[in-house]
């Protein structure tokens, strides 16, 4: 009997080894799938991070340019305000100067001859002088004793006169508000203003 409880130790004993060995592979097969499955879980949170990352830092770019840009624009637009206010400023200050002129007999003296030379340039037409309606009485000075026609016209707000030979298709622009216009875009080049 000895022997026979030897036997079914020895027995028991390789089937508790086989079954630890089986047990043991069983084991180690779940590890190595666990390991393999958590490092593809890292992977696809180190890929989704990076991913995150990247869009993130290419949001705060895009913000960072909107805000630079903006900000660009804002900078532009006063000094576009500031640059308007100070022509605005010194093209008031000659404007007041030029009512001040046409106040004076001076004035009427300097139209008439802007209309001479105009005269003297073609002798043989005739035409309109339009002068700022509020030039109306100088249209006997302006006439050149009948040669012109003196008219009041809207489009010479500020003063001075507009010669217009219609037979020849010209004319001839001795206005303050064309050399107010024109003063005021040079004046904008010259001292550094225009943009």
């Amino acid at each position: 009997m000895k022997n026979e409880t030897e036997r079914l130790e020895k027995f028991k004993k390789a089937i508790f080894d086989e079954v630890d060995a089986k047990a043991r592979e069983i084991i180690s097969e779940a590890e190595t799938e666990r390991d393999e499955k958590l490092e593809k879980a890292r992977r696809e949170a180190d890929g989704f991070v990076q991913s995150r990352i990247s869009q993130i830092d290419k949001d705060c770019e895009a913000k960072s340019v909107r805000e630079l840009s903006s900000d660009s624009l804002q900078a532009k637009r006063n000094v576009l305000l500031s640059r308007e206010g100070l022509i605005d400023k010194v093209f008031s200050n000659v404007r007041d100067k030029l009512d001040e002129f046409m106040k004076t007999p001076e004035y009427g003296k300097m139209l008439s001859e802007r209309v001479k030379s105009c005269a003297e340039k073609y002798p043989d037409d005739k035409g309109v002088v339009y002068v700022a309606l509020k030039d109306e009485g100088l249209a006997d000075l302006l006439a050149l004793n009948g040669k012109y026609k003196v008219e009041p016209s809207e489009t010479v707000e500020v003063g001075g006169a507009m010669v217009v030979l219609e037979e020849k298709g010209i004319a001839l622009d001795c206005t303050f508000d064309t050399a107010l216009s024109e003063q005021r875009e040079s004046f904008a080049r010259r001292a550094g203003l225009n943009l």
